[in-house]
């Protein structure tokens, strides 16, 4: 059985994917599957994380193999425990192959672990279309920082303008726009040290509950 087959086989339930990346799909599915790529960005990370799963396992299964035919010219004692170990892995044998699927799940296991997951990073449609300002009863406002998308290295300063007596709350919502924090002053800035996990992250400026700007925080896996 060869390795695209042991993959699709065995390592995602996404036959799809998998499909596109071996080349099988008519050239219709092919149109629709690359379009849905430009319009679906989550989509189009998770077909990038499949293919670079999928390089990694063939690169380990061609490393294994060079290993073997080095391995083939040195001395005979050495040269029977590889033939031995050779003979577990063959397809006929059920531990072999069991133990090989469980060597790959780990591999695929500890990639997903290492890759930022695309799910964190995918944009929140609606919140999309609100970035930057917008005035409704408020007196108004200038948003000094920070600009409408920052990727902070550290601390992140939120600072505006205004000639207005409220107060003001400063809310950072993830991208499925749950609210995980908020801070209220009266003054014109906050500072936030970010406590956040790797991922797209938007924050929402407003003042007697009017929504006057939003913007996005991307967090890079450091």
């Amino acid at each position: 059985m060869c390795i695209e087959k042991i993959i699709s086989r065995f390592s995602s339930p996404d036959r799809q994917v998998d499909r596109f990346l071996d080349g099988t799909m008519s050239e219709d599915e092919r149109d629709r599957f690359e379009k849905r790529c430009l319009e679906d960005r989550a989509f189009f990370l998770r077909v990038q994380e499949r293919e670079l799963i999928r390089e990694k396992v063939v690169q380990t299964f061609a490393e294994k193999g060079a290993e073997l035919s080095r391995d083939k010219l040195q001395p005979a004692a050495r040269q029977s425990k590889l033939v031995r170990r050779a003979k577990f892995f063959t397809p006929n044998s059920r531990v072999g192959w069991a133990y090989a699927l469980l060597a790959l799940a780990l591999l695929s296991l500890s990639i997903i672990l290492i890759l930022p997951n695309p799910r964190n990073y995918a944009v929140h449609p609606d919140l999309e279309h609100e970035l930057g300002t917008r005035i409704l009863r408020s007196a108004m406002v200038k948003v000094l920082s920070p600009g409408v998308e920052t990727k902070p290295c550290g601390e992140i300063l939120f600072a505006w303008e205004s000639n207005a007596q409220d107060s003001f709350q400063v809310v950072v919502l993830d991208n499925q726009a749950n609210e995980i924090k908020s801070f209220n002053t009266t003054g014109r800035s906050i500072r936030y040290q970010p406590d956040l996990a790797p991922g797209l992250y938007y924050w929402k400026l407003l003042q007697n509950d009017d929504w006057i700007y939003t913007g996005k925080i991307i967090i890079d896996d450091k």
